[in-house]
């Protein structure tokens, strides 16, 4: 392992692209047999393509995955970085190829990825950055529904979370350099969304002291974990404070975040500004969910006319690939913005203002609620201020009365509710009722956020052993 090589999947996972393409270009040199060149090159795809979200760019460069493959297929076959190569190529195009929607593609690659860093595993156990890959793909196997077991078996997909989990963080050693952003990405996400613990995997980014400064990786990574824990203020500190240096990849989903953390804090203008940035940006996705926000801080400004012809525009930006911007474009297609004070609590909610949002909320006179979807969403709203309030009791008694209300519009309240109160019941160690209300969020349909909370239910009922 050269020290170019270090240097170039440094620069990379930096987001300094340039930088890790002169690098590579000086192994290439060097030693133009080295099988890693190809998966420095597959790097450079890997973060442009995630990050910048470039749809022209990923058709042009798709068909590089199968002639790296080829490649590397005349490297060394007894090196323990032939399979591990071919390992992460296709574990990394997987990632992209279920971002662009070919979702086949993605699915194929990610079992091939598997199947190859399992082999390796059993061929070479003492090499160590098997586990990183490995592990993080056994967790996420894990989360495999018991319905799916047998395709997954056939497959070759035999996922466990805690063993996946143990695995991965046993190779996060800061003192290396090659391959840890990855253990460190993987570990502090999969610690997030796999077993449900956001206050650990935000406490890793402080224990592990993670350059946010002048890692854009990281200042990504900190600053989506702490909007998405409703610390819209620390959010908007880290993105801020990084090297704005020339040297990084532009990233327009840095802008995105920025603005739903400024729009958090009901700082509208700042929050116009950058979700207008991101709009303007080549990126399809959350463009829609983009355009909806800026409506909203123009709505909540007084400005009905911008307001209005936001909203218009959320019909032709970007696509509809996620589930914010499928509830965009419904937003778009409706009649009102609503009432002004239960939207205000809305993003004094996200931003993590709990305080905020509970006094407005209790200033909202119920009979200045137009519609039935308005008062599920006060019932709503008020559960998760009261849990954003670490009133468990009072939020969860909030949750089940949301569930009691008529829902014939299909709005995710319902199962959103569910799923809030199941977590709650798991924090207190009642998993009998946990399960319940987990198993409450499969049995709705018809909702705009069906596939994301089906499956956020769907690994909590596997995390907690239930079928």
């Amino acid at each position: 392992m050269t020290g170019e090589i270090i240097l170039a999947y440094k620069n990379y996972t930096s987001m300094k692209v340039a930088k890790g393409n002169s690098y590579t270009k000086k192994v290439s040199q060097k030693d133009p047999s080295n099988a890693l060149i190809f998966v420095l090159q597959n790097y450079r795809d890997f973060v442009e393509l995630v990050f910048n979200e470039d749809a022209a760019k990923y058709k042009v460069r798709k068909g590089l995955k199968s002639k790296r493959l080829s490649y590397l297929d005349k490297a060394d076959k007894k090196s323990p970085y032939y399979l591990f190569s071919k390992g992460v190529i296709h574990l990394q195009w997987s990632i992209i190829e279920l971002k662009y929607g070919d979702y086949l593609s993605g699915a194929l690659d990610f079992r091939k990825s598997y199947a190859l860093f399992k082999e390796n595993v059993n061929k070479y156990p003492k090499f160590k950055y098997n586990k990183i890959f490995y592990g993080a793909q056994m967790a996420i196997a894990g989360t495999i529904p018991d319905g799916y077991k047998l395709i997954a078996k056939t497959l070759g997909l035999r996922g466990n979370i805690k063993s996946g989990m143990r695995m991965l963080e046993s190779t996060v050693d800061l003192n290396k350099s090659m391959f840890q952003n990855d253990a460190i990405l993987y570990s502090v996400y999969l610690k997030q969304y796999i077993e449900n613990k956001p206050k650990d995997a935000l406490a890793l980014i402080d224990k592990w002291k993670l350059d946010t400064k002048n890692n854009h990786l990281f200042t990504f990574m900190a600053a989506n974990l702490n909007l998405n824990n409703f610390k819209a203020g620390k959010s908007i500190q880290i993105i801020q404070s990084r090297n704005k240096s020339k040297e990084f990849m532009p990233m327009p989903i840095l802008d995105y975040e920025l603005g739903l953390s400024k729009l958090g804090l009901l700082e509208y203008d700042g929050a116009i500004y950058s979700l207008n940035r991101y709009v303007n940006s080549k990126v399809l996705f959350y463009k829609k969910d983009a355009c909806q926000k800026i409506a909203i801080a123009y709505y909540l400004k007084g400005n009905t006319a911008k307001a209005n012809a936001y909203k218009a525009k959320i019909r032709t930006a970007g696509n509809t690939e996620t589930d914010l911007d499928k509830q965009a474009l419904r937003f778009s297609k409706s009649g009102s913005f609503g009432n002004k004070n239960l939207l205000k609590a809305r993003m004094l909610f996200d931003g993590g203002e709990f305080s905020r949002a509970q006094k407005i909320l209790n200033q909202i006179d119920t009979i200045s609620l137009s519609t039935d979807v308005e008062k599920l969403e006060f019932i709503y709203r008020k559960g998760r201020v009261l849990e954003g309030l670490k009133q468990r009791t009072a939020a969860i008694k909030a949750y089940k009365e949301t569930l009691a209300q008529s829902n014939p519009t299909n709005e995710y309240y319902h199962a959103r509710a569910a799923l809030q109160a199941a977590g709650l019941y798991e924090e207190m160690g009642q998993v009998s009722k946990a399960l319940i209300f987990y198993k409450k969020v499969l049995s709705l349909k018809g909702h705009e956020f069906k596939n994301s909370l089906d499956h956020r239910a769907k690994t909590a009922i596997l995390r907690l052993g239930g079928k």
